[in-house]
């Protein structure tokens, strides 16, 4: 794969491009269901969380999309890039 120049916005590799070039590769992040009040509580109790990145509509409709394990190995499967999950035990 590279880099798309559909994908590119000014300046490069801004968030924007990175996740327009995501798209463009048919990644799809996973939708997590959080409400307000877990949103209020995560935001208090750890420095590293915040989701006033997220887009307003999704966000104050509890839907979160983010990055996940899952979401990362589906993309891989999908995109020809990885082979099917392995669970080893």
């Amino acid at each position: 794969m590279t880099q798309d120049p559909a994908a590119q916005t000014r300046p490069l590799y801004t968030r924007e491009s990175a996740q327009a070039w995501l798209q463009l590769q048919g990644y799809e992040p996973t939708t997590l269901h959080i409400g307000a009040l877990q949103r209020l509580g995560g935001r208090l109790t750890a420095a590293n969380i915040a989701f006033d990145d997220h887009p307003n509509e999704k966000r104050f409709s509890d839907r979160i999309e983010t990055v996940t394990v899952d979401s990362v190995f589906a993309w891989l499967n999908r995109s020809g890039l990885g082979g099917p999950v392995q669970t080893i035990r």
